[in-house]
């Protein structure tokens, strides 16, 4: 129960969160559970949401392993039915291409299809929508500190097998990795509205993900294994 094996890149999503001691924290597409352990180990109170009973098993067998406590729910978190406006703060993982680890896993490249990307587009989008109808308004934001060199001008966080250089070439890069901070500073009406206009403007990117309302404490961090997804949508504040 003292370890956890996690690629470097996977580890900084949750970071994004900043304080979340004591807050409501909901993971969803969460199994095997590296982040919803992070999530728990920082102080929240996490509800970590798969869609697979065998993977969700598997979940707790992993908190349980390293002491930590969540709740486990087994639903198809795009269709979850949580009271709406019910948590501070959302992790979605949201399946992805994985085209960003393809140093690690070289098979993704043949393995992935052109019409893989408008499935998971559309899984991304409903993931998406179903956040902002259960995250909390409001709320303030802490940074993320000493990560210069992966924050874009956005301030979404962007990895490439580049970074993390080390002399030892088994030691050295990152999966490429994208994440954005999103706050909900709107109704959920408008901000599904919101939500679907970016989507749609994402189209033709391999990932379609946003970057909505940064800059408070209640907030939404998309994080799929995509080298591509940082160029995907911008949207003003």
């Amino acid at each position: 129960g003292q370890w956890w094996v996690q690629d470097a890149a996977a580890a900084l999503p949750v970071r994004l969160f900043g304080d979340i001691k004591d807050k409501k924290v909901a993971d969803l597409c969460a199994a095997p559970g590296g982040k919803t352990a992070q999530l728990a180990l920082a102080g929240a109170q996490v509800t970590a949401v798969d869609r697979s009973p065998a993977r969700v098993a598997r979940l707790r067998e992993n908190l349980t392993r390293l002491a930590l406590q969540a709740e486990t729910v087994v639903a198809d978190a795009a269709e979850w039915p949580a009271e709406a406006a019910s948590f501070d703060g959302i992790l979605v993982d949201a399946p992805c291409t994985s085209t960003g680890t393809i140093r690690r896993h070289p098979d993704v490249a043949w393995l992935r299809q052109e019409g893989d990307i408008a499935a998971l587009s559309a899984l991304q989008k409903r993931l998406l929508l179903k956040a902002t109808h259960l995250l909390k308004p409001g709320g303030t934001l802490s940074e993320v500190a000493g990560l210069d060199d992966i924050i874009t001008a956005d301030g979404d966080l962007r990895t490439l097998p580049s970074h993390l250089p080390n002399a030892d070439p088994r030691l050295s890069g990152l999966d490429g990795f994208y994440a954005a901070r999103l706050v909900k500073r709107i109704s959920t009406l408008i901000a599904g509205r919101f939500a679907r206009s970016m989507l749609a403007r994402a189209s033709g990117s391999t990932v379609a993900l946003s970057r909505l309302w940064p800059g408070r404490t209640d907030r939404l961090i998309i994080a799929p294994h995509d080298l591509r997804t940082a160029d995907a949508t911008r949207a003003a504040e």
